[in-house]
């Protein structure tokens, strides 16, 4: 994530409109003057009236509300992203209005709607709320992806339902637009908030109203930004005011790996990952001048532990298909597999590639894998296809004769195996294949990302057009002898 500056605004709306949008106004002036990128006002902002009803006149469509086109002049003046707490839209049902937050971008458009789901009901005698009599639901769980991450928008009530912030995609920043009632907020409130930044690993930014308005109602306030450590960054505890935070980096880049397939990734015998994919993760990691971290990974955990947020992306010789298309997104293609099959030397005269030849015969081949896929679409009605999780196992039946071949990455196979004792007695047999020949053997090797994450994937883009033009890239292949098997 790159640095971000933050404030959530806290105000105690009345029952005057244009009081209300005077006050708005300047906090949302100030919050620019200071630096803030994103600026969230909270809920209800500009009324506060002793009359719920009194919001319900003010409802009206997305694409023709005048509060909203406020806002979004601001915006468009400012050059801030504003998160517009909650504005009354109007509803299908007769004398209700959806409360939704709407989300503005700094030219002034609207980039997200978000209609709040759960309705607030609550009753001691002293106090009663019913948003449900004036209110109607929204329907749809709402993330949008901001320059820095990905944003999730919640309302108020819904903080108590942590289901709505673990769904994918999985949130870099939640906002929480409020205006919790003092008794509530007193008991819950700040331990609410933390608990949704600590279990979703994200940043929370909940702007609230905080004093006393008409017809007696007080509000808890305690405007924050919390960290995914769950600590409080800058608060407003009541009052009008606003408060802001600087969000750097909360950790270095995670680029997941299976070091299994020398020389692109392994263990050297000291336990540090090497190779030429690692090497490469670095020298991209210093082209985005960002710090990283290379983790080891089993081949079979890779896309699910991107999928869940474990790691931010993946370098380990993984081609591009369309099946994996549907999972994941990927940087443009930085080398082409070259693929061939081994067997034994003494019979690599008697090799043909057609399925007579294949009949009866044993192929072992890394499991998930393009490879994988290419022979079981090529010999899987007349040949046993022997699956593995690691890259290793399919050369140690090839040496042990419980395979006759394996099919995989020629670099691969020429240094984790050929090269090596183990593979003295076995040669390369029959044609190269890659993508271009086959689409099933992938459309080259790229970096993996989540799912839309197109500000990360277009920084990778960047690096990697970089260290092909510093030369970086030739050197790293030079290091590991691989010019000639690309």
């Amino acid at each position: 994530m790159d640095s971000l500056r933050v404030a959530v605004l806290q105000m105690v709306s009345g029952d005057d409109l244009d009081h209300n949008l005077a006050q708005a106004e300047a906090l949302l002036r100030q919050a620019a003057a200071e630096g803030a990128e994103l600026a969230l006002l909270p809920e209800y902002f500009y009324l506060m009236p002793v009359d719920e009803r009194a919001r319900v006149a003010l409802a009206a469509p997305v694409d023709d509300h005048p509060l909203l086109a406020w806002v979004q002049g601001l915006a468009r003046e400012l050059g801030v992203w504003i998160l517009a707490g909650t504005l009354p839209l109007a509803s299908h049902e007769p004398g209700k209005m959806h409360n939704s937050s709407l989300l503005i971008d700094p030219q002034g458009q609207l980039a997200s709607r978000y209609d709040k789901l759960h309705l607030f009901g609550f009753c001691t005698g002293q106090e009663q709320y019913d948003e449900a009599a004036t209110m109607t639901p929204g329907r749809e769980v709402v993330s949008h992806p901001l320059p820095w991450g990905v944003l999730r928008i919640g309302i108020c009530y819904d903080l108590r339902f942590p289901e709505l912030f673990r769904l994918d995609p999985a949130p870099d920043f939640i906002a929480l637009p409020a205006a919790f009632t003092h008794t509530t907020g007193l008991a819950h409130w700040e331990l609410l908030l933390r608990a949704r930044a600590v279990e979703n690993l994200a940043f929370v930014f909940a702007s609230a109203q905080g004093g006393h308005h008409p017809g007696g109602r007080r509000t808890f306030g305690h405007s924050m930004i919390i960290d995914p450590w769950g600590r409080i960054l800058a608060q407003v505890e009541e009052g009008q005011a606003l408060a802001i935070a600087g969000l750097a980096a909360a950790k270095p880049l995670v680029i997941a790996t299976d070091a299994t397939y020398p020389p692109f990734e392994m263990v050297d015998s000291s336990g540090k990952l090497g190779g030429f994919e690692v090497d490469l993760a670095y020298a991209l990691c210093a082209a985005m001048k960002t710090e990283c971290e290379v983790i080891n990974q089993p081949w079979d955990a890779l896309l699910p532990g991107l999928q869940v947020r474990k790691y931010d992306a993946i370098m380990s010789s993984m081609n591009i298909t369309d099946e994996r298309r549907q999972k994941v997104d990927f940087s443009q293609v930085y080398y082409m597999m070259q693929n061939r099959f081994v067997g034994r030397s003494d019979k690599a005269a008697d090799f043909a590639d057609d399925p007579a030849h294949f009949k009866g015969k044993v192929i072992a081949v890394q499991e998930g894998t393009p490879q994988d896929n290419f022979v079981t679409a090529r010999y899987g009605e007349v040949a046993k296809i022997k699956r593995y999780v690691n890259a290793q196992s399919p050369m140690l039946d090839l040496q042990s004769g419980r395979a006759d071949y394996t099919f995989g990455n020629m670099v691969q196979l020429k240094v984790g195996f050929l090269d090596k004792e183990m593979g003295k007695q076995f040669a390369f047999v029959g044609p190269q294949f890659n993508g271009t020949q086959d689409k099933i053997l992938g459309e080259g090797v790229a970096v993996a990302l989540r799912k839309h994450d197109d500000k990360l994937k277009a920084r990778f883009d960047a690096a990697i057009e970089s260290v092909k033009a510093d030369g970086t890239f030739n050197t790293l292949l030079k290091k590991y002898q691989l010019e000639d098997l690309l």
